[in-house]
């Protein structure tokens, strides 16, 4: 009974945890969502059994996505804008 109570108990971590590294990675920051992204595909391969694919590919798809020609430009750590000319 013991064996069933901590599998239960991994099972319910992991979940969190991919909620968690899932939307961090949705956030808005441009700095920040790249490596945020990295995290969540490493997190995604490491825990295949969770099947994070299509959760992970819609988030991986809005970030590549061309920006839109109202959206605001932000200047990344180094002063350098991001957006393409």
């Amino acid at each position: 009974m013991h064996i069933y109570r901590e599998a239960f108990f991994a099972i319910v971590l992991l979940t969190c945890l991919s909620q968690i590294v899932i939307r961090e990675a949705k956030r808005n920051n441009h700095a920040y969502r790249g490596p945020a992204i990295k995290c969540l595909g490493i997190f995604a391969d490491g825990f295949e059994t969770l099947d994070l694919f299509d959760k992970t590919y819609d988030i991986v798809d809005s970030a590549i996505a061309p920006l839109d020609e109202g959206e605001m430009d932000v200047d990344g750590a180094d002063g350098v804008s991001a957006k393409d000319l």
